[in-house]
């Protein structure tokens, strides 16, 4: 019973398309190594820089992931430079065109252009601005950030 239910679980996870990995040096290597015990999906949905991907890849070799050094080393690398960590421009709102905050803190153009509150004097200070006019949801995606 247990082995009918381990392959039919397979069969599934098989039958789901994975995700489109970038062209590189080591994509195969992470495709073998780290495809035997999970979908890829796992990493891809993760950033990390290169000295973090290489304490999970030790990690994983420590739950039993095999392959060479070589291996490993390409994996690392393949993951540090396609899914490394993302990197923030600096914003200040005050100054900022919506457009700008779209595409620096991911927001919707709704969000960002949504008129401007005024915001409790205790709330500005805890941030460190002057009492002000503020949008909030750039305030709430700052904070978060």
């Amino acid at each position: 019973m247990v082995v009918l239910t381990s392959v039919a679980v397979w069969g599934l996870a098989a039958q789901t398309p994975a995700p489109a990995l970038p062209a590189g040096r080591g994509r195969a290597q992470l495709q073998r190594v780290c495809g035997m015990c999970h979908g890829i999906e796992v990493v891809t949905k993760m950033r990390a820089g290169k000295q973090q991907w290489s304490e999970i890849v030790d990690d994983m070799v420590s739950k039993g992931a095999t392959g060479t050094s070589d291996d490993f080393e390409l994996v690392v690398q393949y993951l540090a430079t396609n899914f490394g960590p993302v990197t923030r421009e600096k914003v200040e709102i005050n100054k900022t065109s919506a457009d700008q905050i779209v595409a620096a803190l991911g927001m919707s153009q709704a969000e960002a252009s949504r008129p401007h509150k005024k915001s409790p004097s205790a709330r500005d200070t805890r941030l460190g601005w002057p009492s002000r006019s503020v949008n909030q949801p750039v305030c709430r995606r700052l904070q978060s950030v």
